[in-house]
């Protein structure tokens, strides 16, 4: 910005010349926000990075702000984004908690019925199944059925329970990790 400024005062002798700072500014803006996407990332249908890019934009614009002789408005966005990032985190947990991917066993007969009803159990009780595992050597013989499970912790517990009051489930095997 500084560069963009007062970098070519000596070329402006002439009189057709012109000069804009701004030109500068435009191309850290767009330059930072291809950056900005390039950290967003799509996985098992969960959006990380978001903050990673704002926070970027953020700081190119603090340094725009400082390179244009904007102190005070520098340091008080710094404080501002300094004040959402630490801030924010406690309140976003709280919010959003939502337990680490669980690990469920379950020894199942029938388990060719019982697949469907598993898989109701856990869409009313607010938990997605993210894997499903079926290890059996016969449609008639007992079944170990390993699910991934993600939810928050108190639906999980719901659905833990419900897998246990389930009549084809004879045994319930699950890792829970607090997150």
């Amino acid at each position: 910005m500084i560069t963009s400024a007062l970098g070519f005062s000596d070329v402006l002798t002439g009189n057709h010349v012109m000069l804009d700072p701004s030109r500068v500014a435009a191309q850290v803006a767009s330059g930072i926000g291809f950056l900005g996407a390039g950290t967003i990332i799509m996985r098992r249908k969960i959006v990380h990075g978001l903050t990673t890019a704002a926070s970027l934009w953020s700081v190119a614009a603090v340094g725009l702000a400082v390179g244009g002789g904007l102190y005070t408005a520098a340091a008080g966005a710094t404080v501002i984004m300094i004040v959402i990032l630490a801030g924010m985190r406690p309140v976003e947990r709280r919010l959003f908690q939502q337990a680490k991917l669980q690990m469920v066993t379950l020894d199942v007969t029938r388990w060719n019925d019982a697949v469907l009803e598993l898989r109701d159990i856990c869409s009313r009780s607010g938990v997605s199944v993210q894997n499903m595992k079926i290890q059996a050597r016969t449609e008639l013989a007992t079944a170990k059925v390993q699910m991934s499970l993600a939810g928050s912790m108190p639906r999980l517990v719901v659905a833990l329970g419900a897998f246990q009051a389930n009549p084809n489930v004879t045994a319930v095997n699950a890792v829970l990790v607090q997150p």
